[in-house]
């Protein structure tokens, strides 16, 4: 169920490690393979591939990665060690089919360490290409393991959304952690030159409660389903901008992780995985994992 194979790439910095324990939670949780993966950079190399420089570093990347494996903080887990050489984001996006990998964990940044721009060069290019769910960690220090006693689940009502909820109740059977339901609705837009008139300020009411009314039915629905399998809290909210208001929430309920459903495009509901996934991703804080929609459980 859920996840089988998880890649956890690494360049052998500390920002890169920040990733590694909630990839250890997540091997655990369900079961799955965790792959090490490392690429040396081709683009940086200056010896032919059998220079004894360049035979040193892949030793030596062999040697990081079989440390990393036989840590403690893996035990118990099925880890395998990929080692290959190339363009970084290039090798991970290509990993992601050759190794059937379903899910993609990562930091924000790598080697060069945070920078004014919300994301490392690899991570970044990663983000715009990979065809698998990804989670992105940006801590400035991994915790020795990742716990997530409260998980926030953002949904608008569609059987996309659902999918993040079917993971984030998966995550939380073995011990106390809360599952936040939060229903987003987006805030009917009435663009005008002059102010709304009274008539058009009532339209967009009704259309709000109506929502609100509809938000309130489907988030009962889903605590009676679900209710007997997770602890859950339910929260809506009504927004204009629904990438600050689920960071907004996040922070002030202190979630440790946020999980959501990047939508396709052409869904139209204003939750496209460039727009609401990767902006969230951005401006967060806090773990975020993104679901492709296409991923099965």
């Amino acid at each position: 169920m859920a996840f089988r194979r998880i890649l956890l790439p690494l360049d052998g910095s500390a920002s890169a490690a920040t990733a590694l324990p909630h990839a250890a939670r997540l091997a655990r949780t369900f079961s799955a393979t965790l792959i090490l993966f490392r690429v040396l950079d081709s683009e940086t190399r200056t010896q032919t591939p059998d220079s004894v420089d360049w035979r040193l570093r892949k030793a030596e990347a062999t040697r990081y990665l079989g440390g990393i494996a036989a840590g403690e903080a893996l035990s118990g887990i099925d880890v395998q060690c990929e080692l290959t050489e190339g363009r970084p984001a290039d090798a991970i996006i290509s990993a992601c089919q050759n190794l059937k990998v379903d899910l993609i964990v990562m930091a924000a940044y790598g080697a060069n360490g945070p920078s004014d721009f919300p994301f490392g060069a690899t991570t970044h290019k990663v983000l715009a290409a990979t065809p698998v769910s990804v989670a992105v960690v940006r801590q400035e220090a991994p915790p020795e393991q990742a716990v997530y006693q409260r998980i926030l689940v953002p949904l608008d009502g569609s059987q996309q959304a659902e999918l993040a909820l079917q993971v984030a109740t998966a995550m939380a059977t073995e011990n106390e952690t809360e599952i936040l339901l939060l229903y987003v609705a987006v805030a009917p837009a009435m663009p005008r030159r002059q102010p709304l008139n009274d008539d058009e300020r009532a339209l967009c009411d009704r259309i709000i409660e109506a929502n609100s009314r509809a938000a309130r039915h489907y988030l009962a629905e889903l605590e009676n389903k679900l209710g007997n399998r997770a602890k859950l809290r339910s929260l809506q909210e009504t927004t204009s901008n629904p990438v600050r208001t689920i960071n907004r929430i996040a922070e002030q309920e202190g979630v440790d992780l946020l999980i959501m459903t990047g939508h396709d495009a052409e869904i139209g509901n204003g939750w496209s995985r460039d727009t609401v996934g990767q902006s969230l991703m951005s401006l967060s804080r806090r773990p975020v994992m993104i679901l492709h929609s296409n991923h099965a459980l």
